[in-house]
């Protein structure tokens, strides 16, 4: 509340005085000026036990809790020391931490919010680090109807014969485009799965099967982590009763009526 909001509540509060010195009860001067009982209640009781002096404005609240220039100097010095000469874990500051070092240096109380007033006049501000980079900002491709129609197309020549695709409604699944593509293939055949059903979905299998073995491993770049999940669907390539158990296990019947 700033001083200007504070000497127009003072005001307010000596008028109510005004009248409950001419007998006006708590509930007609709530009534009068607008506000619940509560607030009448407690300016008539401040009223009986210190008088008009009680409702006076008597300035900026808090100016005692402020800390000197001197305490100043110190809380941004054991802020320079960082958070773990305190007992944290990390070097990360937080407005808690912050307080507490206040509280254990100065033996003064600041809530979370409040610490923002000390660290305003040390010229601290709230450091946010930089987004990190996504996984495809090295040029990782993404997989379009383009890729979709190379990928059908090898397939087809390899297997030599029909191909099914039972797959989700990703955007690009489901593309103008995509369904062109899909029509001008007289030996291509989509299936749609359900909106959001997982369970249906022999790929979930896939991909709940390759992270068993990437659980406890450690890759410290995106490319060892591509390199190794290419590793782990190659080896699935050659155990054709694993892939025939990813679909069977969603209960769907992949059989022609």
């Amino acid at each position: 509340m700033t001083a200007e909001q504070r000497l127009r509540r003072e005001q307010v509060r000596l008028r109510a005085a005004d009248r409950f010195a001419e007998a006006a009860g708590d509930a007609q001067v709530a009534r009068e000026f607008r506000v619940s009982r509560i607030p009448a209640n407690r300016c008539r009781r401040a009223l009986e036990t210190g008088g008009r002096e009680a409702l006076v404005f008597k300035g900026p609240g808090g100016a005692g809790r402020r800390l000197d220039d001197a305490q100043l100097a110190r809380l941004e010095q054991a802020l320079t020391e960082g958070p773990m000469v305190y007992g944290w874990d990390d070097q990360c500051w937080t407005l808690a931490r912050i307080a507490d070092v206040i509280q254990h240096l100065f033996k003064v109380g600041y809530t979370v919010a409040g610490v923002c007033s000390p660290l305003h006049r040390l010229g601290w501000s709230r450091q946010a680090p930089p987004a990190g980079p996504p996984w495809t900002q090295r040029g990782t491709p993404g997989f379009a109807e383009a890729g979709y129609a190379a990928l059908f197309d090898a397939a087809h020549q390899q297997l030599s014969g029909a191909l099914v695709v039972v797959w989700d409604n990703l955007n690009t699944h489901s593309s103008a485009e995509m369904r062109r593509l899909i029509a001008a293939h007289p030996w291509l055949t989509v299936f749609y799965l359900p909106a959001y059903i997982p369970e249906l979905n022999p790929v979930e299998g896939v991909w709940a099967h390759a992270k068993k073995s990437l659980a406890n491993l450690a890759m410290r770049t995106i490319d060892q982590l591509i390199a190794l999940v290419r590793d782990r669907l190659k080896r699935m390539r050659y155990r054709p009763a694993l892939i025939v158990g990813f679909p069977a296990k969603t209960g769907l019947d992949f059989q022609p009526p």
